[in-house]
């Protein structure tokens, strides 16, 4: 889980940063229009990974012939994780370089450094929702409940970001 999730990442900052070197002539709407976009779906993965899991386990489950804990059992669980996870986690890996480059073509005062304080409310974001969500929400509504929490901040985060395209 966390090879698919470090190889999504990078495959999604890698390939936005190529995209955007071919999108420079765009207006400045098309990098928060697809940041929308990538955080729509992250919010989706919510609602489908854990369906994807569970389908993958009954498949796997059903296959007679082929013990948990054989090599070919292993090797088609974690095909089945990379092909659930993947798609979700390189939209993860673009938000940043496509927050990045909203915040370039939009021609913001200190821009240079937004960077910095981009990273920094990514980090702080990314601590606080894995605490919050792990040691309360989980606790206090249970596992389903916290994942349909988490996907409608991220879809209330999409919209906002498409809301705020349409302004430039």
């Amino acid at each position: 889980v966390l090879s698919v999730f470090m190889a999504g990442l990078a495959l999604g900052s890698w390939g936005v940063g190529r995209l955007g070197r071919r999108l420079e002539g765009a207006g400045p709407r098309w990098p928060l229009r697809l940041y929308a976009l990538a955080e729509a779906g992250i919010g989706l993965s919510a609602l489908t990974v854990p369906h994807a899991f569970a389908w993958g386990r009954s498949v796997l489950a059903a296959r007679s012939g082929v013990a948990w804990d054989s090599a070919t059992y292993y090797l088609a669980s974690g095909a089945w994780v990379a092909l659930a996870l993947l798609p979700f986690c390189v939209a993860m890996g673009a938000t940043f370089p496509l927050a990045m480059a909203a915040i370039r073509r939009e021609g913001l005062a200190g821009s240079d450094r937004s960077f910095s304080f981009l990273y920094l409310a990514n980090v702080l974001g990314a601590t606080s929702g894995t605490l919050v969500s792990a040691f309360i929400l989980v606790e206090i509504f249970g596992f389903a409940a916290t994942l349909l929490v988490t996907a409608l901040i991220n879809l209330l985060l999409a919209g906002a970001a498409m809301y705020r395209s349409g302004l430039s």
